[in-house]
């Protein structure tokens, strides 16, 4: 009887995602940190600058904004619109960035909007835990 094969399993440098799925968000995001801080400054900077100018934007709006962000899906709030656009601009300003390393850290920091809040209307939890840290 001929012996069988175990099938071929896929290896960390198998996947064509740059979204570590195996990685835990806390992991991820240390490893950003450590390798990009800057950016994911531009990015928490940029999403603070936004909600200083107009406070009714809310953790939740932040978080619409980096997911639309990632997916390059439109967005139907006017808020969530602006933030999309800002968060544009940043890009286009950090155009030396490549695409999979500006796509880990918008994640690393929409992790970090779900860690910090609840995401309820009008939360600003993460905005505010973010702010003094980015000036």
């Amino acid at each position: 009887m001929a012996k069988r094969n175990p099938p071929k399993r896929l290896f960390k440098a198998d996947r064509v995602s740059s979204y570590q799925h195996d990685r835990s968000p806390i992991s991820r995001m240390k490893q950003m940190s450590r390798a990009h801080e800057d950016i994911l400054q531009n990015i928490e900077a940029t999403l603070v600058a936004e909600w200083r100018e107009d406070p009714d934007i809310d953790d939740r709006s932040a978080l619409e904004a980096l997911q639309a962000s990632v997916s390059g899906a439109g967005a139907e709030d006017a808020r969530v619109s602006g933030l999309v656009a800002a968060l544009r601009s940043i890009r286009e300003f950090r155009a030396e960035v490549g695409d999979a390393t500006w796509l880990e850290a918008v994640r690393v920091v929409a992790d970090s909007v779900r860690r910090h809040s609840k995401r309820e209307p009008g939360e600003t939890s993460y905005l505010e835990f973010v702010a003094p840290y980015v000036g």
